[in-house]
């Protein structure tokens, strides 16, 4: 099965919903997770971490920080990290 260019193959996506979901959710105790949380996204072939904190300041607005952690791209049925 080959998904549409620049976009991950179905079950490949399946694989990387359910093990890279397993890792964000592993890495941070569920006793912090009002502090800390990783997520991913996928976008196209691209799967990026992200590590996310609630504002430390009022003024910041409700939004949570977003800072990269890593991305991975699939391309030619292999991954490459970044």
């Amino acid at each position: 099965m080959t998904g549409i260019k620049g976009s991950l193959p179905e079950l490949i996506r399946k694989k990387v919903e359910r093990d890279v979901g397993r890792y964000c959710e592993d890495k941070v105790p569920p006793h912090v997770r009002d502090k800390i949380r990783n997520e991913y996204e996928i976008r196209g072939n691209s799967v990026t971490i992200v590590e996310r904190r609630p504002p430390w300041r009022e003024d910041f607005g409700p939004e949570w920080s977003r800072l990269t952690v890593a991305q991975l791209r699939y391309e030619n049925e292999g991954w490459t990290l970044y």
